[in-house]
């Protein structure tokens, strides 16, 4: 799936390494009872919790690949992807106006309904990271990475 994006490869690239913009466009949940944790380095896992509704859910994966700011690789369990836990590529390339977002989604074989459902599901984490990203630069701060420094 891809789409173009108002914002910079490394502003996007950024939102996805961030546990308050994740856990508004990925887990599109973003409650007072959710949250997000990341370790944003290879071999760094994210965790979400979310304890709205009565119900505890859980979703946990792993960072195989960072390169700021054009490819992230990580593993995580989408809804409906069932127990075992699906890779995601996201690519990012500047263009001149804002960049072009790829991703591709590695899952074990599915019903053709199932694929449908999660397109859709796409459709709709990238509307969402698309309202995130248009938010004011002091709306949020990106997420230090391994070896950066507050300043810089």
């Amino acid at each position: 799936m891809t789409r173009n994006l108002p914002a910079s490869a490394e502003r996007v690239f950024d939102a996805w390494l961030n546990p308050a913009k994740v856990g508004a466009f990925l887990f599109a949940g973003g409650t007072a009872r959710s949250s997000v944790e990341i370790d944003a380095r290879v071999g760094g896992h994210f965790r979400y919790i979310d304890d709205s509704a009565g119900v505890i859910r859980e979703r946990r994966g792993e960072y195989y690949l960072i390169q700021r700011p054009r490819r992230l690789v990580f593993s995580c369990p989408l809804p409906g992807s069932g127990p075992a836990a699906d890779l995601l590529t996201i690519h990012l390339v500047d263009l001149d106006r804002g960049c072009a977002l790829a991703v591709l989604h590695e899952l074990p074989p599915r019903s053709a309904h199932e694929v449908q459902r999660l397109e859709a599901s796409w459709l709709q984490i990238l509307e969402r990271l698309a309202f995130e990203i248009a938010l004011p630069e002091s709306a949020w701060r990106p997420p230090l990475l391994e070896g950066q420094s507050a300043e810089g």
